[in-house]
């Protein structure tokens, strides 16, 4: 939470409201968002999702995952959430994969890092 705190004033975002909590028990605390970024459900992607789209039906969603589990837990509770949100437009999937030289002697080798799929719904 300290961390969160600082980078809020480091990077002068007035307008992010910091909740201590988990979702999705405490997004009832909030105001219904306009954008959600999940980084992390811990099991209950398909209760935040619910959660958020019951408070605002045109809420545009972010969700990362670096794992082939949570990929398939995203798609499942696409597939559940209703027709209107499985429209070809409303969802996008990116594959960010990213590569750090690093010095082995006088030469330089690329090291790939964890690749990140980006899921954007609305």
């Amino acid at each position: 939470m300290d961390l969160l705190r600082r980078n809020k004033e480091r990077f002068c975002c007035e307008n992010l409201e910091i909740v201590a909590g988990s979702a999705p028990e405490s997004l009832t605390l909030l105001p219904a968002p306009t954008h959600v970024f999940i980084g992390g459900s811990d099991g209950k992607l398909m209760e935040i999702l619910q959660t958020v789209m019951q408070q605002n039906k045109n809420v545009r969603i972010v969700i990362t995952c670096v794992t082939l589990e949570t990929l398939a837990e995203v798609q499942k509770a696409l597939t559940q959430i209703g027709e209107d949100w499985r429209k070809k437009d409303r969802i996008e999937i990116i594959q960010v994969a990213v590569t750090k030289a690093r010095a082995v002697g006088r030469y330089h080798l690329f090291r790939a890092q964890d690749p990140v799929f980006m899921i954007t719904v609305g």
